[in-house]
């Protein structure tokens, strides 16, 4: 027996506004990625229930507008805290740019993002790979010598794979010990 799905409600802009700040209650996000989530609801509305698709966007704009003025939403900090996090998680810049990318964000703030990184002292390049090294056990991780010389292709196939230029994948490999790795890890 097939479920019976419940139509969305109608939407308007009381509603946008509800949805937009409830969302911003759980999860710091980038404007266009706000915009693109409400337009979503908006849309599943109009298709349910019919409407007007220019006024519901005039009321999504406004609402971010209103949030941005109040600092509920701002996209330089939403960059600049994310970039931190993916080069903390061990996530290449070319991969950086490709996320935030997909978060609405141009590469000028992802760009103000990584020089944050690098005014805090370290290169973002460098630490990244070496958290990605740490997570994944590779290069200094191992702890057989001769397993570590055997699987060096292949752990710089992995770091390729991940985004990472061969320079800085085989600095990051050529490290003796855990110990230099730790060092370069952005805290």
């Amino acid at each position: 027996m097939p479920r019976s799905r419940r139509l969305p409600p109608p939407i308007d802009a009381a509603d946008i506004d509800v949805a937009a700040r409830t969302y911003l209650t759980r999860y710091f996000t980038s404007r266009a990625h706000l915009r693109r989530l409400l337009m979503r609801r908006v849309d599943k509305s109009i298709a349910a229930n019919g409407g007007d698709r220019t006024a519901l966007a005039a009321s999504v704009d406004a609402t971010l507008d209103h949030l941005v003025e109040v600092g509920a939403l701002n996209d330089e900090v939403y960059a600049r805290d994310k970039v931190r996090s993916l080069v903390r998680r061990g996530v290449s810049e070319a991969v950086v740019h490709q996320r935030l990318a997909s978060r609405g964000l141009g590469g000028d703030r992802v760009r103000a993002g990584l020089e944050a990184v690098r005014e805090s002292g370290a290169d973002p390049a460098m630490s990244a790979v070496c958290a990605f090294v740490r997570r994944r056990r590779l290069g200094p991780y191992r702890i057989d010598a001769d397993v570590r010389v055997a699987q060096r292709a292949r752990d710089l196939a992995a770091l390729g794979r991940a985004g990472f230029s061969y320079a800085i994948a085989r600095r990051a490999l050529d490290m003796e010990t855990v110990e230099e790795v730790e060092s370069l890890l952005l805290r």
